[in-house]
């Protein structure tokens, strides 16, 4: 049955925790519950117990466990009337009591679940106070404590504050009420700032379960003004005056506020634009400002220049991403160009008018300035002039006259370069340079043709010459004579001028061969155009002529042949490859290893005459037949170079004697010695 100490262990107190725990359930039943996993009960949340009851060997007296607190006395007194009783009376009251404390645990210890009202909420910085509802699914029959953590962007302290009993971050839900309130309280400052935010999360805790919004967001509004420009940017003419620049603040301010801004930009303060402050008070409720600039017309000559502002954060407000304006100014001075890049005019045609343009037109008489460059001289080419431009008032163009002077030279076009130059009261444009090239009038003098090929013999041949455009009056253009051809014995000397009359667009250089007996190669006379007054030199500006030599080229029909020592006379035959004019003399050379006189002649050796209009001939070798024991021998014959011909291939013609001698019979030198009874002996003849 039951001892002293179950009695005691199955009556002992569970753990106490002020701060996170109710009293957990007494020990047996605590033990009942876990052992049969109550859905009213969580045993993972249970402590473990602090206490344990444990008999020692042998009788031990009865003594009651102590306990903390106001209730010790009044369960000592309990525990010293049980133990008066007798063991029925024990059981029975053991039995009484498990039945009363599984009924009050399943109705106290059913798990409500614990959750926010609500999402999220927006406040005014201003506020004061935030409201944040706490609920419970259920009413319970002693207070609730539900303990929540604290996040988000807001600082505790300088944006919230927030009230927790004992100062821990929990909120009591009374017994029979389902829902608290946890106090969120704002702090108003002046620092511009974003919405900022503060987060509670419901913690996890045995006496209640986490529902399904767990989280809630209190979202702090800045009540600052956000202050912007009303626009990114705006251009204004120099001479304007005074041009304002709209900032935008929102919401209105509650009291006055001043707020900064720098100045920046291209232009200059006190020249271009009256120096800002950098400062701007604007009124308690007013939801617009403005920044004067005042621009100063000047008389530079400038391109668009710009006044930058740029708002800047500080106390009180706070900066849009609209924070930078952009003024630009535009120049008043006229902008000055011309009115094209380039033109063209002949040597000799007079004055010629460069147009420059203004816009706009100017309010008062201005001098513009140019520099003069090129390639052509001031004096000769043109008329020098002065670089300055006088426009009065009011008008949109003017012009710069370039006089040309009609020289006499031979040269390529030649340019007047007029560039513009900046000064006060004005600007320039890109198009601030103009080029006029002037064409020349003087006649381009070039050669018909590149070169051209003449025989020896045939006469005289023409060289052309052109010219464009045909000159205005007479003119004589020079040439130099060259190549490798000679004056007096190939062609007849040349001047090296030619004279062509007013308006003829041709002219020719004859050039007359000389038919000489020299047998020579190809030869050339190269005329050269060179450049005088009057005239230029085009392409082609040289031309050559090639003499072909009309000599004929004289070659042996063959290389070589061979013939028999008895054979007679052979021919050896020489063409030309034209018939000469006249009869002609061939020399040649006679050489080789057979002998002229003993193996063989020639007639007239040395020469050879070809008749007029022939184109062939032969030289006549006579093989002498001899008795004397020789090998094969050769008669070489070579043609040589003379006057009224030419030498060409083979040049050489190799005519081989093959010998037909008789054999000779001889005895061994040695001789031959036998005895005179030693008999028949035979003797090798060779």
């Amino acid at each position: 049955m039951w001892g002293k100490e179950r009695i005691a262990a199955a009556l002992a107190p569970g753990d106490m925790d002020e701060d996170r725990r109710a009293m957990t359930p007494p020990g047996l039943l605590g033990a009942w519950l876990r052992r049969h996993r109550s859905p009213v009960f969580r045993p993972d949340l249970v402590p473990p117990r602090r206490q344990s009851f444990r008999a020692a060997p042998g009788p031990q007296p009865f003594r009651p466990p102590r306990f903390p607190g106001r209730a010790s006395a009044g369960i000592a007194a309990a525990f010293d009337g049980i133990r008066r009783l007798g063991r029925a009376a024990v059981s029975a009251l053991l039995l009484l009591t498990l039945l009363a404390g599984i009924t009050t645990q399943a109705y106290a210890y059913h798990t409500p679940v614990a959750y926010f009202g609500s999402v999220s909420q927006s406040v005014d910085e201003g506020a004061s106070l935030a409201r944040v509802p706490v609920s419970l699914s259920r009413t319970m029959p002693e207070p609730i404590r539900v303990w929540y953590s604290v996040g988000g962007t807001a600082t505790s302290g300088s944006d919230f504050l927030i009230s927790g009993h004992r100062g821990q971050n929990k909120v009591e839900i009374p017994a029979g009420a389902r829902t608290a309130t946890i106090p969120v309280t704002l702090i108003d400052d002046s620092a511009p700032e974003g919405s900022e935010t503060v987060i509670l999360t419901i913690e996890e805790n045995w006496r209640y379960a986490p529902g399904f919004q767990v989280t809630h967001t209190v979202t702090i509004v800045d009540n600052e003004p956000v202050v912007s420009f009303a626009s990114a940017s705006q251009s204004a003419g120099e001479g304007s005056g005074t041009n304002n620049v709209e900032v935008t603040l929102s919401p209105a301010p509650t009291t006055a506020v001043t707020f900064t801004y720098t100045v920046g930009g291209t232009a200059t303060a006190g020249s271009d634009y009256t120096a800002l402050s950098g400062t701007l008070s604007v009124p308690k409720g007013a939801k617009t400002a403005l920044i004067p600039v005042t621009l100063i017309d000047d008389t530079e000559g400038e391109s668009g220049e710009t006044v930058v502002l740029k708002l800047t954060g500080n106390a009180g407000y706070r900066v849009a991403s609209l924070g930078t304006h952009t003024l630009t100014i535009a120049d008043n001075e006229p902008v000055v160009s011309f009115a094209s890049a380039s033109q063209s005019a002949g040597e000799g045609s007079g004055t010629h008018d460069v147009g420059v343009t203004l816009s706009p037109a100017p309010t008062t008489n201005i001098t513009f300035t140019y520099t003069v460059g090129g390639t052509a001289t001031a004096g000769s080419d043109y008329t020098a002039l002065s670089g300055t431009v006088t426009v009065p008032k009011g008008a949109k163009t003017a012009l710069i006259p370039v006089t040309l002077i009609d020289d006499t030279e031979g040269e390529s076009g030649e340019t007047v370069v007029l560039k513009l130059t900046g000064n006060a009261g004005y600007r320039v444009a890109s198009l601030g340079t103009h080029t006029l090239t002037i064409a020349d009038n003087e006649p381009v003098v070039s050669f018909a043709s590149a070169s051209q090929s003449a025989g020896e013999g045939s006469g005289t041949h023409d060289v052309g010459v052109t010219l464009s455009p045909a000159p205005t009056t007479n003119i004589t253009f020079t040439y130099t004579v060259g190549g490798t051809a000679t004056a007096g014995s190939d062609y007849t000397a040349l001047s090296g001028t030619v004279t062509v009359p007013k308006g003829a667009t041709t002219a020719l250089i004859p050039v007359t061969l000389i038919d000489d007996t020299e047998s020579e190669s190809g030869e050339t006379v190269v005329l050269k155009l060179s450049g005088s007054t009057g005239y230029r030199v085009g392409s082609p500006g040289t031309h050559t002529v090639t003499i072909v030599d009309n000599e004929p080229v004289v070659s042996f029909a063959s290389a070589s042949q061979g013939v028999g020592e008895g054979s007679g006379t052979r021919n050896v035959g020489v063409r030309l490859d034209e018939a000469p004019a006249t009869d002609l003399t061939l020399a040649y050379t006679v050489g080789g290893t057979a002998t002229a006189g003993s193996d063989f002649t020639i007639a007239d050796s040395g020469t050879v005459t070809v008749p007029r209009g022939a184109t062939t001939a032969t030289i006549p070798v006579a093989v002498i037949d001899d008795s004397a024991q020789e090998g094969s021998e050769t008669v070489v014959l070579k043609l040589t170079g003379s006057a009224g011909y030419k030498v060409g291939s083979p040049g050489t013609h190799t005519l081989t004697i093959a010998a037909n001698d008789e054999p000779m019979v001889s005895f061994p030198k040695w001789g031959l010695q036998e005895l005179e009874w030693s008999g028949t002996h035979d003797v090798k003849l060779t």
